[in-house]
């Protein structure tokens, strides 16, 4: 997973890449919160992951670490074929097309459709959950882990 990635899901938390030192007063409330996502989803509404506009601007600026994102796990064989057929069965997108989820991957940012943006960043964000609480679950001191795996898991 790209470091970049994570650090902006961390930042739309409301917090920021020093919350990930287990010395940081902040740790404990960061990786709570990104294993409450983990486990239950980000759906129950968390900062910056709640209203369109900070969906939509989230994925704006973030859609090519997305989409890279969304690539590598298409790589790495999980059964899909293309990034358009694998957030098509995102729940989140149902009611969407491939056309409309192509127009939001690939299209000007400014034509995404709200919903498709919003399903992107909640995906992103889920995404970075799994990664970090796998890693804490593992034991992985964060930064290290970030650094040495980061582009890779």
């Amino acid at each position: 997973m790209n470091p970049n990635l994570i650090n902006a899901v961390i930042r739309q938390l409301g917090y920021s890449e020093d919350d990930l030192d287990q010395t940081s007063v902040e740790y404990n409330d960061l990786t709570g919160t990104l294993k409450d996502i983990y486990h239950h989803g980000i759906g129950g509404g968390y900062h910056g992951f709640i209203y369109y506009r900070e969906t939509f601007d989230f994925y704006r600026s973030n859609r090519h670490l997305i989409l890279e994102q969304l690539n590598d796990e298409i790589d790495n064989g999980i059964g899909y074929s293309s990034a358009v057929e694998m957030v098509a069965n995102f729940l989140c997108a149902a009611d969407h097309n491939h056309d409309e989820i192509g127009q939001a991957l690939y299209g000007p940012t400014s034509d995404a459709d709200d919903q498709i943006a919003n399903c992107l960043s909640w995906y992103a964000a889920e995404e970075v959950a799994r990664c970090i609480t796998n890693a804490i679950d593992d034991g992985d001191d964060l930064n290290d882990w970030i650094k040495t795996n980061g582009a890779a898991a």
